[in-house]
């Protein structure tokens, strides 16, 4: 088994995923810490994997600040009662060859634990190599 968090850094944005005041519904109420999980990837249901990069992306360079902005408006919806979700953070790399290595180690695992994975942000230059881990 592989060691996830050595493949993701800490989302920029601190959310609070101990909130206990909202409807048990809300996604917030959800969404557990990949960082801090050691059960059983089993148990999960979906994970979000932020990318941080947009160096290939002229004039959609902002691209890299989608994930955080993402995550800031996911948390606030609603009807997700009952689904186990970790946030893994934002998947490491000097450039978009390191990122995709590490994505490369990470995916296959998961899609194996049968988890659903949503990625957040990124240039256009992940959406091929992604579909064919997927696809694989």
């Amino acid at each position: 088994m592989i060691n996830i968090s050595d493949y993701f850094e800490q989302p920029v944005i601190e959310l609070d995923y101990s909130t206990k005041n909202l409807p048990s519904d809300y996604l917030l109420r959800q969404i557990i810490d990949g960082h801090q999980y050691n059960g059983d990837w089993d148990d999960i249901n979906v994970v979000l994997i932020g990318i941080t990069d947009g160096c290939n992306s002229p004039g959609n360079e902002n691209c890299a600040l989608a994930p955080n902005a993402i995550r800031r408006e996911l948390v606030k919806l609603a009807g997700f009662e009952g689904m186990k979700i970790a946030d893994l953070g934002n998947i490491k790399g000097n450039n978009v060859r390191n990122r995709i290595c590490a994505l490369a180690e990470v995916v296959p695992f998961l899609l194996k634990n049968g988890i659903v994975i949503v990625v957040l942000g990124g240039s256009q230059d992940y959406l091929h190599p992604l579909a064919r881990m997927v696809a694989v």
